[in-house]
């Protein structure tokens, strides 16, 4: 009985150990430390833990891992805190938005998309951070560990068309783009409608995408202002596996449409 114990427990040890993604880690220079946050959401996020920038979460009962890699100060009246995460398993991808009143360490609300659904979620939420922010021009490395991602999300329709001579948008499978000289298969996983968003004086779409390579699959946003027709920005790029932020890109390319998928930012 005791060795049918044994056996028992070494499988299930096996098991979890397979299921679970490989480690990457690798450093990055931000211009914020987190020193230590914790906290929860209303609905789907039951807690988060922060120190010096790593973060771990659990929403719906899977675990992820990440990092707070950017920030983004007085937007709207908040501060956002931005963090990319991905399941321990390796197939889910998790994108939050810390919010705390101007000024304030107290976190009030979480912003969040995932490969599982295609409206980005918005939930109150309690809880603090302790964020130290450098001077202007001050950065900091810090290292931190991830799962490797190793899935893309299924592509949703977005009722948008992009022709140009590095990025080219026809339907959901099809939508490909240059990015620092290399070509990348784009996934648009979920929406922002901001063409209404207050406190700004021209709207917006956003497509929030996962771009793969064979190598590298990188979270990032394509803007779409609907004042100019003729360009198409793609900003707050982080690659997986290889721990990169790549700088924004921006293409000459004409765009239509209108989004099918509304969210408000």
């Amino acid at each position: 009985m005791k060795n049918r114990t044994l056996i028992i427990f070494f499988y299930f040890f096996c098991f979890a150990y397979l299921v679970r993604s490989k480690l990457v880690t690798g450093k990055i220079s931000v211009d914020f430390l987190i020193s230590k946050g914790e906290g929860k959401g209303s609905k789907g996020i039951s807690n988060f833990s922060i120190k010096n920038n790593q973060i771990n979460i659990t929403h719906n009962g899977t675990e992820f891992m990440g990092v707070v890699y950017l920030t983004h100060l007085n937007f709207g009246g908040y501060d956002l805190y931005d963090v990319v995460s991905v399941s321990k398993d390796g197939n889910d991808f998790l994108v939050v938005y810390l919010y705390c009143h101007t000024g304030t360490s107290q976190i009030s609300m979480l912003y969040y998309e995932s490969y599982d659904f295609e409206q980005c979620v918005t939930e109150n939420a309690t809880g603090f951070l302790d964020a130290q922010h450098f001077s202007k021009g001050v950065t900091k490395e810090i290292g931190f560990s991830m799962p490797v991602l190793k899935t893309d999300p299924t592509p949703i329709q977005t009722n948008i068309l992009i022709e140009g001579k590095e990025i080219s948008y026809q339907n959901a499978n099809t939508f490909h783009c240059k990015l620092h000289g290399g070509l990348y298969k784009v996934s648009v996983f979920s929406t922002v409608d901001c063409k209404d968003c207050p406190n700004f004086s021209s709207g917006w779409y956003e497509l929030h995408s996962i771009l793969s390579n064979g190598k590298d699959r990188c979270f990032g946003i394509f803007y779409l202002n609907l004042n100019d027709h003729k360009s198409v920005y793609l900003e707050y790029l982080f690659c997986n596996p290889s721990l990169t932020r790549p700088k924004m890109s921006s293409y000459v390319a004409n765009w239509s449409g209108s989004l099918e998928q509304i969210s408000q930012h």
